[in-house]
């Protein structure tokens, strides 16, 4: 029989496959600023996935191609490492581990690959022509919902699987001691030292909250105390990206930004994290002790107080500005629009009366109304009208030659009560 010990370093070889795999499948700094096609043109069409659909865009499909291989080929190491864990245990949740652990790398391999799957759509639609942007975009999301509905449930089955060996451990049910717990995955994957509060404010993004009790809050705090100069990282989604150009001026949150920069709207923070040295040098931790002040640069600016006048004054200022802006807004969309319109008759397409325009769906013009005017041009230009059939004249025309009369001939004739033409 196998020794367990044999069964687990089984597990940590497939794990130095999924490793490698990882490496070369999605080891890439996103940079979505980058391929403005995907951060500009089609941020409002991918929402959410815009950093996903960059993340593989640098990579050449051979290195995706291999990227996926390791990861599928190491799933029986990692299924005989489920069983070297079943032995670890006792009574009846020995199954339950056996199987939960099985069930969800057998899962992960197809959730694995979707990345791939994710990647070279991506980059089939980098290099596409516009009318093909609303087929392609269907597809990436197509396997989008096929890795994801893999991967969480890969995911869950296998963290089900280690809870339970966690509280079994706990428990004194298992061979190991109970301080083999910090060797579950679950704790190791759940480095948390603290709790915050965020806002924005003139200075930036604020975090304020307390470090934990436990080792890593305490780590954390026994550093700051000999005088280690923390700094932060933050893990912000954003929903769409704006490149300002060098030289140009933005207010953002009050504050007014000159490019070259990159704009990130709507952003979702996922998380904030203590590192000695972050990439932005101009982030600050702080770790005080209960009672002690804050430094100013994280006091809440003053709110001045206004007279009843002055509010109503102010009020009405914020609600015209907010007028004037929605305006604007509409009267820009409505010139894009002409622009884009003529832009495509002058291209050789016909517009109908309802507006649509002949050999061009629906969803390639709104493509075309959402992007900017430079990758709008571009779009058109790479697009085709399809030509028109060759009609005789003398079906066009109210009044005819004799000419004509001879081209537009046609007889009719009836077999068995059926008429051909």
């Amino acid at each position: 029989m196998t020794k367990p010990l044999t069964l687990l370093l089984s597990g940590l070889f497939a794990a130095l496959c999924w490793t490698a795999a990882d490496m070369l499948l999605v080891g890439f700094v996103q940079s979505p600023e980058q391929y403005p096609l995907f951060s500009h043109t089609l941020a409002s069409a991918l929402g959410d996935d815009v950093d996903l659909a960059v993340l593989m865009l640098a990579g050449s499909p051979q290195r995706l191609f291999w990227g996926v291989l390791p990861a599928t080929f190491s799933l029986p190491f990692y299924l005989a490492s489920a069983f070297g864990v079943r032995r670890l245990l006792r009574g009846k949740a020995a199954g339950a581990v056996l199987s939960l652990l099985s069930a969800g790398y057998a899962l992960s391999p197809l959730g694995h690959a979707g990345f791939y799957y994710m990647g070279i759509s991506a980059q089939t639609l980098l290099h596409s022509p516009p009318e093909a942007y609303p087929m392609l975009l269907a597809q990436f999301r197509a396997f989008h919902a096929m890795l994801a509905v893999h991967w969480f449930a890969s995911v869950g089955l296998l963290a089900a699987g280690w809870l339970v060996l966690l509280v079994q451990t706990v428990r004194g049910k298992t061979v190991l001691p109970r301080a083999s717990v910090w060797a579950n995955p679950l704790p190791v994957g759940a480095v948390v030292a603290g709790v915050c509060s965020l806002s924005v404010t003139a200075d930036g993004l604020i975090a304020e909250g307390s470090l934990l009790s436990n080792e890593f809050g305490t780590q954390i705090a026994e550093a700051a105390d000999q005088g280690f100069p923390w700094e932060m990282s933050v893990y912000a989604q954003a929903e769409s990206y704006e490149e300002l150009v060098a030289g140009a001026v933005l207010s953002v949150n009050g504050n007014e930004v000159t490019g070259p920069a990159v704009i990130l709207r709507r952003c979702t923070i996922r998380e904030v994290s203590f590192t000695a040295v972050g990439v932005d040098s101009e982030t600050e931790a702080v770790v005080l002790s209960d009672g002690s002040p804050l430094p100013d640069i994280f006091k809440q600016p003053v709110e001045l107080s206004m007279t009843p006048e002055e509010k109503k004054a102010f009020d009405d200022l914020k609600a015209e500005k907010a007028e004037v802006e929605q305006k604007l807004k509409a009267a820009e969309a409505e010139n894009r629009k002409i622009q884009v319109k003529a832009k495509l008759s002058a291209a050789g397409f016909k517009e109908d009366g309802d507006g649509k325009f002949q050999g061009l769906s629906e969803a390639t013009l709104a493509v075309l109304l959402s992007a900017d005017p430079e990758a709008a041009t571009a779009m058109i230009a790479d697009l085709k009208p399809k030509a028109a059939a060759d009609l005789p004249k003398v079906l066009l025309s109210d009044t005819h030659t004799p000419e004509q009369e001879a081209e537009g001939k046609f007889s009719i004739s009836t077999v068995k009560g059926k008429n051909y033409v």
